[in-house]
């Protein structure tokens, strides 16, 4: 195992994992499904210090009344780097007329076929995020 010090993984700050998350449509988010972890893989945009879901009904979005403590993973790379973002937050869905409105504007045009008529508001309470140098090809 690396000691810190030889570590080549850097700690990302909260601008540098927001910018990542701006720039990223698909994320996975963990929720608890009959006291159970699960993870959905979900389309998403990060704006205003919120992530907003759109997704379909079901069991996820009746799991969030249950326990709204979520988290939240996008991940990616790039020619020299790999980067993982991870959010904890709390979530709910959006209910009132405006708020809906408001995330329609907002969201992405669906890329599946599957009908997402529902928002998820996620209102982080922690940010972390890490880049890794990708190996040189041997």
């Amino acid at each position: 195992m690396l000691s810190d010090a030889q570590d080549p993984a850097a700690n990302l700050n909260a601008d540098e994992c927001w910018e990542l998350l701006t720039g990223t449509a698909e994320g996975r988010l963990a929720v608890s499904v009959h006291n159970e972890p699960d993870i959905f893989l979900v389309e998403f945009r990060a704006q205003d210090g919120k992530i907003l879901v759109r997704t379909p009904q079901g069991e996820m979005l009746v799991e969030l009344t249950i326990n709204p403590l979520v988290a939240f993973e996008v991940n990616g790379r790039s020619e020299t780097s790999a980067w993982i973002v991870v959010v904890k937050g709390t979530a709910r869905e959006l209910q009132s007329w405006s708020e809906i409105d408001a995330a329609q504007q907002k969201a992405q045009r669906p890329w599946t076929a599957t009908a997402k008529g529902s928002y998820v508001e996620i209102a982080p309470t922690r940010i972390t995020g890490r880049r890794r140098p990708i190996a040189p090809q041997t």
